[in-house]
This record gives C-alpha cells, sequence and structure tokens, in this order.
C-alpha cells in the first residue's frame, strides 16, 4: 500500500485527504464532515508532505499535546483557524493560546446556529457571538482578567478571557461582534464560557437579527391587544392620554422594539410590550377581586409604568444602557414624557395626573431599589405588587429553562436571588406548548372571570 494511500488502501480524495493539496480536517468540518481520528491524523498539516511527516513524529518523541487520541490530546487550531503544530516551529501568534480541538466541537459558520441555552459543560465552542459588556478586572494575585457577556438570538452567557485581557479590553467594546473561541466552564455553579481566542467581525458582515434575542410572540398581535385593552379604559382624560402616548409614531418606534430589562427579565426586542401587556392582564384579574380600587387608574399605570424604557436601553446591538439611561433613568424619563402629553390635553384633571404620576415615581417600591418616592396609595401599591410579580416570576422561569438541562432538579445557585430554585416537572412540558399563547382569548380579549358566580 503507498505510504501516501488511507487505512484503507483508498487514494487521497476529498474524503481522505492526505497528500497537502487537499482540503484540510477544517474544511471538512466546516462542511459538514464527521471526521474520525484517523482522519484528523491524516491531514495536512502543512502543504508539504515533508513538513508533516516531521511535525508528526517529532510530536511522537517529545510526547506533544497533539497528535491523536492516544493520551497526547487533539490537534491544534489557531486564533485565526488554520493549523500548526508546536513541534514543528509553527507556534501561535505572540500572546495566543491554543485552542484544543476535540471530538464533538461546536465549529459555527453562522451565528444563529449556535444554542447557547443547550451548551454542555467542557464543551468547546467556536462561533460569532455579541460582546454586550466586558469588564477589566483582577484577581487577588493582581492579575487582570476580562468578564464578558456574550449573546446571540438564542440567548446569553458570562465569559472570562484571561490571556491579554488589557489588549482586548481597548481592542472589543460593547456592541462588537467577535468569532469567539473557547470551552464551557462551570464556575461558582453558573456556566461560563473560557474564551481563549476573539477575533473581530466586520460589521458589514453583521446583521443584528443573528444576535438579538427577540418575543415569540407576534409583534402586529401584541400591538393589536394594547390597543384592545386602551379602549377598555372608561375614564375620557386617561383614555385619551393613552392614546396620545401610542399613537405618537416616535414614541412608538422606539417603545415597540425595546427590552424590558438589560438581563434580569424579558431581556430581549419586545420584552417591553411584552411585560406591559403581561402587567395590564394581572392588573384587570386583581381590581376584580379589590373592587375599592381605581380600575381605569391602575390600568393606565400598567402601561405607563416603564415608558421611560424605551430611552434608557438602546435598541442596538447588546441593549447597553444609554447615556440618558444612566444618568437620569427610565422612571425619570417616562415622567418627562408623561407630563408633556398630560399638558397637550385641555383640562386634564391635576389630581388625576398627580396620583397618575406617582403610580410611576413609585413602582419599583423602594428607595434604594430606584423609586423617588414609595407607593402611598392603594393602586400605587397594588401595580408595584404586581410588577414585582410579573419580573420576578418570569425571570426566574426564564433562569430555569436556560440553566437546567433533563433532569435536573434543582437550578444553579442564582445571584441575585442568593437562592436555589426548586425546577417542577411540569416545567419543561409547559415550555413546548406556552410560546405565543398569551394574549390569546375572546375576540376583545377579556381575562377569564375568575371571581364571578
Amino acid at each position: 500500500m503507498s505510504p501516501e494511500a488511507g487505512r484503507d488502501g483508498a487514494r487521497p480524495s476529498r474524503e481522505n485527504p492526505v497528500d497537502g493539496h487537499g482540503p484540510s480536517w477544517l474544511d471538512l468540518l466546516m462542511e459538514g464532515h464527521a471526521l474520525s481520528w484517523p482522519v484528523l491524523l491524516r491531514a495536512p498539516w502543512q502543504a508539504n508532505r515533508k513538513t508533516q511527516r516531521r511535525t508528526r513524529r517529532s510530536a511522537s518523541l517529545q510526547g506533544k499535546p497533539h497528535g491523536g487520541p492516544q493520551g497526547r490530546g487533539p490537534p491544534l487550531v489557531s486564533d485565526c483557524f488554520g493549523c500548526y503544530g508546536e513541534s514543528s516551529g509553527n507556534r501561535p501568534p505572540k500572546g495566543r493560546s491554543p485552542i484544543y480541538l476535540t471530538q464533538g466541537l461546536r465549529l459555527m459558520t453562522e451565528p444563529g446556529l449556535l444554542s447557547i441555552p443547550d451548551l454542555r459543560v467542557n464543551e468547546p465552542v467556536r462561533a460569532r457571538l455579541l460582546l454586550a459588556d466586558r469588564q477589566l478586572a483582577t484577581t487577588k494575585e493582581g492579575k487582570p482578567y476580562l468578564k464578558l457577556t456574550l449573546m446571540n438570538r438564542t440567548g446569553s452567557m458570562e465569559g472570562i478571557l484571561w490571556e491579554n485581557a488589557e489588549a482586548e479590553f481597548v481592542r472589543f467594546s460593547p456592541g462588537d461582534v467577535a468569532e469567539v473561541a473557547g470551552t464551557v466552564v462551570l464556575f461558582q455553579q453558573e456556566r461560563r464560557l473560557r474564551v481563549q481566542v476573539m477575533s473581530p467581525v466586520p460589521k458589514e458582515q453583521v446583521r443584528r437579527e443573528d444576535y438579538l434575542p427577540a418575543s415569540a410572540r407576534d409583534p402586529s398581535e401584541m400591538e393589536a391587544e394594547l390597543h384592545r385593552t386602551i379602549r377598555k379604559i372608561r375614564n375620557p382624560f386617561l383614555r385619551r392620554l393613552l392614546e396620545s402616548v401610542f399613537r405618537d409614531p416616535e414614541i412608538w418606534e422606539a417603545y415597540r422594539q425595546a427590552p424590558a430589562a438589560k438581563a434580569m427579565h424579558h431581556a430581549y426586542l419586545g420584552g417591553l410590550l411584552e411585560h406591559t401587556l403581561s402587567l395590564a392582564r394581572l392588573v384587570q384579574l386583581a381590581v376584580r377581586n379589590y373592587p375599592f380600587l381605581d380600575a381605569d387608574l391602575v390600568l393606565a399605570g400598567a402601561l405607563l409604568h416603564d415608558l421611560g424604557k424605551a430611552w434608557e436601553l438602546s435598541p442596538d446591538l447588546g441593549f447597553e444602557y444609554t447615556d440618558s439611561g444612566r444618568l437620569v433613568g427610565h422612571i425619570l424619563l417616562g415622567l418627562e414624557v408623561l407630563d408633556k402629553k398630560i399638558r397637550e390635553i385641555p383640562d386634564f384633571p391635576s389630581e388625576l395626573a398627580m396620583h397618575l404620576k406617582h403610580i410611576v415615581a413609585s413602582h419599583h417600591g423602594e428607595l434604594a431599589h430606584g423609586s423617588p418616592k414609595r407607593p402611598k396609595t392603594l393602586e400605587a401599591l397594588c401595580l408595584h405588587g404586581l410588577d414585582n410579580l410579573d419580573a420576578k416570576l418570569w425571570g426566574v422561569q426564564q433562569f430555569m429553562q436556560r440553566e437546567t438541562k433533563g433532569t435536573d432538579r434543582w437550578t444553579p445557585y442564582h445571584r441575585v436571588h442568593e437562592r436555589y430554585f426548586y425546577v417542577p416537572e411540569r416545567l419543561m412540558e409547559a415550555e413546548k406548548t406556552s410560546a405565543g399563547k398569551e394574549g390569546e382569548g375572546d375576540p376583545e380579549d377579556e381575562p377569564p372571570d375568575l371571581f364571578g358566580p
């Protein structure tokens, strides 16, 4: 058998490249071929066969960490995703760590293909991901490292970069898209991506829809539900105010695509509108059980409470805070718009305006949580409680879906809520059937009458 033939005696071919002129194993992987270790070992590390033989022989003698599955580890991939062998003198670029290719590598040539929630611990990853945030930190020993938030349309994951942290901090900014290679690790009971290589992706190759998650609900259906809800308000001043706000093209364009939060709940395009409608449905149930509440006032407060988030978080890549979002905040931003719209309505009752503004100003509940005032009316107390309920339930449910798989009974430790959460068996089944069902009902979208005869 020719030394240039494969183990089965076949001549060099696209499926069995050994002559240094066919495609590399990386080319084959990118084309979707399932490669065995013998194929990887016969793949052309260099274009010259003499160099290939020297590389493999040297690696075998020195026990270098490449050369096959017999305890020496898999081949290497450089940060530019070419091939090299340390013993051949073709080392990684200075300051770069080699990446070890293992069986089951997730090699993503299209960013939307990587499902972040499905990543497993110890799984190697290479994909294009959005850098939503990055912070330069130091260890107790003074070694710098980067804390990253990486995302695409399927979800987000925290990442850690140890090599050249200070240089990469300057090189990348929030909102950049990078070709990332690394391994999923478990750190403080949470999955993290230990990043070994980051390469910038040209902006002309970036499509926003590949990297930003969006609501599962149809946008036009949510808009229709919003206006059906407004029509249920009987107070003419409140109804006119709501129509003025949500039919303003400038306001609506920003509001309809805004996320409800950067990370905690409804953190996706259309999340603000989805959260608002969910809260409005809770309000319609609550006012039936508590007839002493001003139903129109609470419902109007529900629709307007997070209005300022349309300008607090940027709709661009990464949902980064705007300057006004950091300096003023969504509560005051919303109150500014609300005050302007109220002044445009002749004879709007001053007391009604005061109580509506109080609901918006106090909906976070505590000064420490960002509210300039604590709830001091029944309606404000009701809205704060329901808003908190919707945000927490939705946020924890998303955390369960994102961080648990298969038969997991408990979530990892939730740093914000400072506890573990029990995962009910019904959760995965509910996930399959709940998408798109919010807001469905009769033609008038009436909530169920749970308190009637």
